[in-house]
């Protein structure tokens, strides 16, 4: 009886929004109030009020450590291993057949910086910087023609996809090939690059504190202490704006490859699952970029001394693309290792879902 008498309330409140005229603008007005209100009261937190403890239970997210959920998506790759491989094979081939290369000015500034007499570290650190940004654009640089980059974007985007369908094969214990995966993951692809379009909104913050950066440096409007203080907390607020909007929208990503879920929807469900778990969310992709980070200059700092040294010793060894090659297919495992440990956190969330409604 609850339930009619709710739904008999929303029809009216319906029908008057209808009698107010019969244009289209404002019917669609009326419906995406009327999405905003059923929303607003699924949200447990409310505005200068303290949540009660239920609310905050039930949305508790157990979650092992830190290292541990590190180790637990290895150890998940590990199992498809034989797929996952095919899969790096394919798409960094197909990035460096129909793209090209990754820019080896990069790797060039790295050689440089790490043949300074002692060691610049100001200069390895900015190298290493400019490595990791290059890394997790996925190569996609000012001096890339529009085709090369929508290329390279496009497989970026059929890597993510096709991680996600092998994950969720490999959970619900099905046999995996990689040829079904990659046949299969084209089907949410343009709702997926929704998504993408809208995290580019998402980011404007971002990139308007990088402007307004260089604008202070330009200007040198840092100079005085007190302003500092005051512009980097206001370029914080942007920055952590952006990161607010995007942790949803990079769960989203997951959750637009189920079937016929549109870009809008996806980031609706996406909300829902990450409201109240939010903050937690975004320590654990931080620590998976930091932790990627780490590993992959671990990785590079060897290869390119030892590299540079072949190079001294044997000129030919220099005419070999070796390290851009290297480049791409870390890139590229990158992507999976990402796509695959943001799919773990989105069915852990999913899971502690099921238990509070059990």
């Amino acid at each position: 009886m609850a339930k009619k008498k709710q739904g008999k309330k929303s029809g009216k409140g319906w029908r008057k929004w209808r009698a107010l005229g019969s244009s289209r603008p404002v019917v669609w007005v009326a419906g995406a109030w009327r999405g905003v209100k059923e929303r607003g009261a699924k949200n447990p937190h409310r505005s200068f009020r303290r949540t009660d403890k239920w609310a905050k239970k039930r949305r508790e997210l157990k979650l092992p450590g830190y290292f541990a959920f590190f180790g637990e998506t290895r150890r998940e790759i590990w199992k498809a291993r034989k797929a996952f491989g095919w899969l790096l094979l394919v798409i960094g081939l197909t990035q460096i057949i129909f793209v090209g290369l990754l820019s080896t000015e990069t790797i060039t500034a790295f050689q440089s910086a790490l043949q300074t007499t002692g060691g610049d570290m100001a200069a390895v650190t900015a190298a290493g910087l400019t490595l990791m940004r290059t890394i997790s654009t996925g190569g996609i640089d000012d001096t890339m023609n529009e085709n090369g980059a929508a290329i390279r974007i496009l497989t970026i985007v059929l890597i993510w996809l096709a991680t996600v369908v092998i994950m969720r094969q490999l959970l619900a214990g099905n046999k995996i090939k990689m040829r079904d995966a990659l046949y299969t993951c084209g089907a949410p692809i343009t709702a997926s690059v929704g998504v993408l379009l809208i995290m580019v909104f998402q980011a404007i913050p971002i990139l308007v504190s990088v402007l307004l950066y260089n604008a202070a440096v330009a200007t040198e409007f840092l100079r005085s202490p007190m302003t500092g203080i005051a512009f980097f907390v206001f370029v914080g607020c942007l920055v952590l704006l952006s990161v607010y909007w995007l942790i949803q929208s990079i769960l989203a990503l997951i959750v637009v490859t189920l079937p016929g879920t549109y870009p809008v929807k996806a980031l609706h469900i996406a909300g829902d699952l990450i409201r109240g778990r939010r903050v937690r969310l975004i320590l654990r992709v931080a620590f998976m970029f930091f932790i990627l980070s780490v590993l992959i200059t671990i990785i590079m700092i060897p290869l390119i001394m030892l590299f540079s040294w072949l190079g001294g010793i044997a000129s030919w060894v220099n005419a070999i693309p070796i390290l851009p090659v290297i480049l791409v297919f870390i890139t590229c495992g990158t992507v999976i290792f990402s796509a695959a440990y943001v799919y773990l956190l989105y069915r852990k969330m999913l899971d502690s879902e099921r238990h509070v409604k059990q």
